[in-house]
């Protein structure tokens, strides 16, 4: 026997509260009926809920979901301070080609005041043999600074049967020696940079640190070099707004893939 009520609201008799049937028991929404609770806040237990749901109804900002394989793939949230509180980088721009034919390889204007520090990632192929591969910062006007480098370089040189220390000091340069009598053919010369344009807040000194991995020229030997240099520049003259620029002394390059990102606090 089964019997059915119709009303347009239902309170509880006394009180704020009300309970709709005993435990046990299992009461269904049939398919088509829409729970309005535009103007209201409609809480369930977690354990109450199955199947799928809104992904905008679990937004938070200092949280996101993923799925937990140890946990029969229930969703869970978890902190973005677990992702090094929430930073991140920003690509900016790059250079991207099969046969760049030139002898300057220019970032322009990348430097902006949403960013403290940057990364710059990149590999090229061709110059000229023995040729070395030059930074130089650019300003705002893409112009190069030309003065007052400080750089240092250690690593080591490497062939079949050779292991030997290799390095070099420019003090009060020009530029910066990136990379010191390349070869060309098939090598690949290979590098990653951190850029700080405004090492000190006072001052500015635009400093950076790059990660190389390349093939020397050697008189002909072609040995391979895996080492690590620094360099700043003792300036006060900003370079806000400005870039970087990568300049071989003989020969063009060919294959390049360079790419620069902005680091991002949050």
């Amino acid at each position: 026997m089964s019997s059915e009520i119709k009303a347009d609201k239902w309170s509880p008799a006394s009180g704020t509260s009300a309970t709709i049937g005993d435990s046990g028991d299992t009461f269904t929404i049939p398919s088509g009926v829409t729970l309005d609770t535009s103007s209201s806040t409609l809480t369930l237990p977690s354990s109450a809920i199955t199947g799928q749901t809104a992904i905008t109804s679990l937004a938070d900002t200092d949280k996101f979901l993923v799925s937990d394989a140890s946990d029969s793939g229930n969703l869970k949230y978890v902190e973005k301070q677990y992702l090094g509180g929430g930073g991140s980088l920003v690509y900016l721009g790059g250079i991207n080609s099969s046969n760049y034919s030139a002898s300057k390889l220019a970032l322009q204007q990348v430097f902006t005041n949403d960013y403290r520090r940057y990364k710059v990632m990149g590999k090229f192929q061709g110059t000229g043999n023995g040729a070395d591969v030059e930074f130089r910062w650019l300003n705002s006007s893409n112009s190069e600074v030309i003065s007052n480098y400080y750089n240092v370089s250690e690593g080591h040189k490497i062939n079949s049967v050779d292991y030997n220390q290799e390095g070099w000091l420019d003090w009060g340069q020009s530029k910066t020696r990136l990379f010191v009598d390349t070869a060309t053919g098939s090598h690949i010369h290979s590098f990653s940079m951190d850029l700080f344009p405004n090492q000190n807040e006072n001052v500015n000194y635009p400093t950076m640190y790059a990660q190389l991995n390349y093939w020397l020229y050697n008189n002909a030997a072609n040995k391979m070099f895996v080492g690590q240099l620094a360099s700043y520049v003792e300036s006060t003259t900003s370079i806000a707004g400005g870039g970087m620029q990568l300049e071989s002394t003989s020969g063009l390059f060919g294959t390049v893939n360079i790419s620069i990102w902005g680091y991002k606090d949050s």
